[in-house]
């Protein structure tokens, strides 16, 4: 079947893995990386990866905003140099 990827550090897709080894996990499968979720487990990391993505996404409006209101400070600091002129 398709299984959905995860990625971990630095976007690096984590290989699908299954125990191999005799014992109460043997055919399981698992995210082969430094973390190794289970793969029944891999909703709630796509969950925390999503919430992830939506704060870096609002950090950067953030960013741009503030951005953008320091320009606007400039041009009115500006703006009254050149009328106390």
């Amino acid at each position: 079947g398709s299984y959905p990827q995860l990625y971990y550090f630095y976007n690096k897709v984590a290989p699908l893995r299954v125990v191999r080894h005799i014992g109460p996990h043997q055919g399981k499968r698992f995210y082969g990386c430094s973390y190794f979720p289970w793969e029944d487990e891999i909703d709630d990391i796509r969950e925390m990866q999503q919430l992830m993505f939506e704060k870096d996404v609002k950090i950067a409006e953030w960013e741009l905003h503030k951005s953008e209101l320091e320009m606007k400070v400039k041009r009115l600091k500006d703006r009254k140099s050149e009328l106390e002129d």
